[in-house]
This record gives structure tokens, C-alpha cells and sequence, in this order.
């Protein structure tokens, strides 16, 4: 049959496929009108074997030839195309535009997609999005060499005021943790980083104010105190553990009040400092060991005949300070150990107000 060929349909012009008539133009075209209703090209292969395919396949004649695409067009209003830009690496584009001359908005590469906005007229800035196997990553690259032109790359998200928060989440499939970080519009404007899907409503491990000042809510840091004197507890050698009853602060709830000890939350080096103040101190004891006890090992911080040393009737000073290994659910807790006289030696208080004696502590690292 005149215009076909294997299967294939020629279209000339003049000739009718069914209802619809071939014309003649710039462009060879399939054309009329359906008021009120849908104009639709449908290509349906009717087999359900295996391997039966409906294929619409636009193509040029080789390297050297223009560009396959497609044109999406509304009279006299707009146009968008999309399709192989032959002369471009034969990377396939969408452009606003009748063709694929204009510079494109999407452009997808064998390697991944690049997102060209227009910024000033111009597509200066590339986001891919690389699908390679074990390495699935964003970059944002900027591709302007121009000599003493600015090269920065800007990943930007951006809400007006009044508005929600500007942040970005991560996560990975299948895992529920999520982090978040951005600007906090709720709460002046701070920057900061979270690791609970609730736009920072908690879990904020980190905040930075507009002047710079950096704070980290979550890091465990505490502060313990005695505010009632303590008497007869050590001076013959007792060992005596020191309860520091009064929280001045916790953040992170892992200091307990009752039996003096610090829990590690996580795993880290922790500065821990501790001050003790302690009278009915007398002279025949000789030797006083302040003991900073650790889950891994003892800090021990020794002072030689205490009672000699002082003036009698004034307090003695015991404190020392380290940096501590401790593992996640390690303790640390103090310990007092004054010898060679009679159980009459007192710890300090300081009242609601004074840390006279106190334990304190910190996540370094």
C-alpha cells in the first residue's frame, strides 16, 4: 500500500490516516480542530505477549545534524522544548523556549542531572545529583572561570518573615533518625542543627546567634553543690563519698543528686572539676587525698599535713581537676580520705547561694 512501508506510516502531504489530514508547511503536520473536547495521538500496540512495546521515536540523521525535541506551545503565548541537544554533549534539555537554543533549565547527563537556573540571564550555577553506585551525592558547583568574577556556590533556602523555618532535613531510607539545620524563624532568627524531624521544636544539638556566639543544648555539662555542712566524716582514714546535693544546673539530667554520681551519656572525654572546702581540720592529720574515682581509673589529688599547714580554726582547700576517658554509662563521683587523727574532719557548705564545695563537669570532646 502506497505509504507504508514494514509497518511504518509515511506521511505526505494530502494524505488522510484515518480522520486525520496531512498538510503541507514549514513542518509537515497533523491538524484540526475539536471544539470542546480532547485532540489526542495515541500510538498502542494491542499485543499482551511479552516483548510487545509502543515506541514514539523522534530522530535526526547522525552527529551532525540538528536536535531531536519536542515543542510544547501555546499560540502566541509560550513555548517550552525538550529533547536531545545534539551540539551539547547530546545531554537531553528542557529550555523555555520553541527549541533547545536558549539555555536550558534541566539538563540531564549520562552522569546525573544538572539544574541550571537562570540567574541574571545567565546559567552560571550547576547543581548534580550523581547516581553513582556507593557514592550518591548532591554538588554544587559553580562553572564561571571568568577572571576576577566571584565563584562562590550557594545552596539557598529561603522563607519570608513571618514564615516557617529555611532548613534542610537528611535522612536515609529506612532509618527513622532525621537532622535538620537551617535558620530558626521562630526564635531570632539563630541558626541551628537538630536531630528530631519537629522543625526545632527539640532536640537542637546546636544554635548560633546572629552575633556568633555558639551554644550546644544538648552536650552534657552540670554543676553540683553542698549547701549544708557535713560533719565527722573523715580525718582516721575514712573514705567518705561526697554528696554534692544542690543542682545549680544539669543539662542532660545525668548527675544524681542522692548518691553524688556523674553518669556518662555517651562516650567522650569529659573535663571534670572538684573544689572542697574543709574545716576541723587538727594537727595530727598528715596526710589528705582527694580522690576523683572513674569507672576506668582514680585521679588522685594529694596534700601533705593539712594540719600543719593551716592556720588553727581556718579551712582547708582541697580541689583538683582532669580530664577523664569515660565510656557511654562510665561513673565519676569524690571521694575525701583524710588520715592519722580522729573522725572530726567537716566538709563546707555554702548555702543556696555559694558553691563553697562543689562538683562540676563537661563533654570536652
Amino acid at each position: 500500500m502506497a505509504g507504508f512501508n514494514n509497518d511504518v506510516v509515511f506521511a505526505q502531504a494530502g494524505m488522510r490516516i484515518g480522520d486525520i489530514t496531512i498538510t503541507t508547511g514549514e513542518e509537515g503536520s497533523i491538524q484540526f480542530s475539536q471544539a470542546g473536547a480532547d485532540v489526542a495521538l495515541l500510538i498502542k500496540n494491542t499485543s499482551n505477549a511479552a516483548g510487545s512495546q509502543a515506541i514514539q521515536r523522534i530522530s535526526v540523521g547522525g552527529a551532525a545534524a540538528s536536535d531531536p525535541f519536542i515543542n510544547f506551545q501555546v499560540d502566541g503565548v509560550k513555548d517550552w522544548a525538550a529533547g536531545i541537544n545534539n551540539s551539547s554533549s547530546d545531554n537531553f534539555q528542557f529550555t523555555p523556549n520553541s527549541d533547545l537554543s536558549f539555555s536550558p533549565l534541566v539538563e540531564f547527563a549520562d552522569n546525573g542531572i544538572n539544574i541550571i537556573p537562570l540567574i541574571g540571564g545567565t546559567g552560571n550555577a550547576n547543581i548534580f545529583i550523581n547516581g553513582d553506585i556507593g557514592n550518591d551525592f548532591v554538588e554544587i558547583l559553580n562553572q564561571n572561570t571568568n577572571a576576577g568574577t566571584s565563584a562562590d556556590s550557594n545552596f539557598v533556602a529561603t522563607v519570608v518573615a513571618g514564615g516557617g523555618d529555611a532548613l534542610f532535613k537528611a535522612n536515609a531510607t529506612g532509618v527513622a533518625s532525621t537532622w535538620i539545620w537551617g535558620l530558626d524563624n521562630s526564635d531570632s532568627d539563630k541558626w541551628k542543627l537538630g536531630g528530631a524531624n519537629d522543625n526545632f521544636a527539640s532536640a537542637v544539638a546546636m544554635e548560633v546567634e546572629l552575633t556568633g556566639e555558639v551554644n550546644f543544648p544538648l552536650t552534657p555539662c552540670f554543676l553540683a553543690s553542698v549547701n549544708s555542712s557535713i560533719l565527722n566524716v573523715t580525718g582516721d582514714g575514712t573514705q567518705y563519698t561526697v554528696i554534692f546535693e544542690s543542682e545549680k544546673f544539669d543539662q542532660g539530667s545525668d548527675y544524681n543528686i542522692t548518691t553524688g554520681v556523674f553518669t556518662a551519656p555517651v562516650t567522650g572525654r569529659y573535663a571534670l572539676q572538684v573544689n572542697l572546702e574543709m574545716f576541723g581540720i587538727v594537727v595530727g592529720m598528715t596526710q589528705g587525698n582527694l580522690v576523683l574515682r572513674t569507672s576506668n581509673r582514680e585521679y588522685r589529688f594529694t596534700f601533705n599535713n593539712p594540719g600543719v599547714v593551716i592556720t588553727p580554726g581556718t579551712d582547708f582547700i582541697f580541689n583538683g581537676s582532669a580530664t577523664c576517658d569515660m565510656d557511654a554509662s562510665d561513673t565519676a563521683l569524690v571521694v575525701i580520705e583524710i588520715s592519722n587523727d580522729a573522725l572530726v574532719a567537716d566538709v563546707r557548705g555554702g548555702g543556696a547561694t555559694d558553691a563553697l564545695t562543689f562538683f562540676s563537669g563537661q563533654l570536652a570532646c
